[in-house]
């Protein structure tokens, strides 16, 4: 039984937080579309993706926190119940504002995923190097799913529209929700899930988490690079499609570059892990980030027109990734044993929330070139580094 758990874990995991990587991806290129519909400027229309994200940063902290009290199955059913539902009333949203509330409550009532996915590993995965390796292992079937949202929504678009996507979203909710109805178990032991904490208890173990400077520092060094990548992805579907003139039909394709370095990145991640260790993998791979962030700064003032070459030298960047964020996540959840919902909750949380800062930030920029984005990488990889040289210096 234990064999056949451990087999369908991962599994279970990547499904989940795919869902909610499947919500914002593939509504991403559908953006200028909303624009154009309600009249709004771009920034406008942007912001709608980051009520999203902002959404599934509270979403963290809500269902890791109640899974440990209530357990995983109940807390994951009621996450799929909710975006399925959010989803399909987002189809028939008429306005601006109401979709923006939509794309809110999206998040925060389907993207407990991220949060539920991790804590369900650690129950069964304890030690740091094999949660480490599964991660990288997981991540590389996790990326292709926003390669494979973005190529899925800029056609789905093509064809019916940006509220064909939140259809197709309801419908991937329900198919995930009856196969976690009849299958799956409750992963969290038994014996402490009758445990009732009182809310003083509840926010003590956020409290004793929160002054952890060790785990404060690992579980948030990734997510300043991920706040890079949203900034990013906010931005380019305007320059793709309205200054590159990329047809939003192959807009994806464009998107798969960067999915494509990121899955070979994390082959080598999780094969290198036992022979390098957390910390030198961690390392390489900010100053993989950082080359990738240089060039794409050299690459807008010499050669801005080219969206092949500026998905290629992003993907530099993107590579970089799969070494950071499993190894720093490992090392920061290490040890949390009982606590490791709510620290789940909290390392989802902190990376969606620099998505939100990361999306919002990027609705500021100018939606016709890649200047401001490159200074914003280029800060991120330091921002990174230096939360890796505090934590591990904790740790040490």
């Amino acid at each position: 039984m234990a064999d056949r758990l451990r087999f369908w874990i991962p599994g279970l995991v990547v499904s989940l937080a795919g869902l909610s990587l499947l919500a914002s991806q593939a509504y991403n290129p559908a953006l200028p579309l909303v624009a154009k519909e309600f009249q709004i400027s771009s920034n406008f229309a942007q912001y709608t993706l980051a009520a999203l994200t902002l959404g599934i940063a509270f979403s963290g902290i809500l269902y890791g926190a109640l899974s440990d009290i209530w357990g995983r199955r109940p807390m994951v059913l009621l996450s799929l119940v909710l975006h399925s539902l959010i989803a399909g009333m987002c189809v028939f949203v008429p306005t601006i504002s109401w979709l923006m509330a939509g794309c809110f409550l999206l998040g925060v009532g389907g993207g407990g995923g991220g949060s539920l996915g991790l804590a369900i590993l650690k129950d069964h995965f304890v030690e740091e190097k094999d949660t480490a390796r599964v991660m990288a292992q997981m991540s590389m079937v996790i990326v292709l799913i926003p390669v494979f949202s973005q190529i899925l929504g800029s056609n789905l678009a093509a064809v019916g529209g940006w509220r064909f996507i939140f259809l197709i979203l309801s419908a991937a909710g329900l198919f995930l929700l009856v196969v976690c109805w009849k299958f799956m178990p409750e992963t969290r032991k038994r014996k402490q899930i009758g445990e009732r904490d009182s809310l003083k208890e509840v926010l003590l173990k956020f409290s004793l988490l929160l002054k952890d400077i060790r785990f404060v520092c690992l579980a948030s060094a990734h997510t300043f690079l991920f706040f890079g990548v949203y900034c990013y992805m906010t931005v380019a579907p305007f320059v793709f499609l309205n200054v590159f003139e990329v047809r939003i039909e192959f807009y994806g394709f464009y998107v798969a570059i960067g999915g494509s370095a990121y899955l070979v990145a994390s082959y080598f991640s999780q094969r290198l892990v036992n022979r390098w260790g957390t910390k030198p993998l961690m390392n390489f791979g900010i100053g993989l980030c950082l080359l990738g962030a240089i060039a794409f700064l050299l690459l807008c003032v010499v050669f801005p027109t080219s969206p092949l070459l500026v998905s290629l030298v992003f993907a530099m960047f993107i590579g970089g990734i799969p070494f950071v964020m499993p190894t720093s996540i490992a090392k920061a959840m290490e040890g949390k044993g009982e606590q490791a919902g709510t620290a789940a909750s909290l390392v989802t949380t902190f990376r969606m929330l620099m998505a939100f800062i990361g999306t919002l930030l990027g609705g500021l920029l100018p939606d016709n070139s890649f200047y401001g984005v490159a200074v914003f990488l280029i800060l991120a990889v330091l921002c990174a580094k230096l939360l890796v040289s505090i934590g591990t210096r904790q740790h040490a």
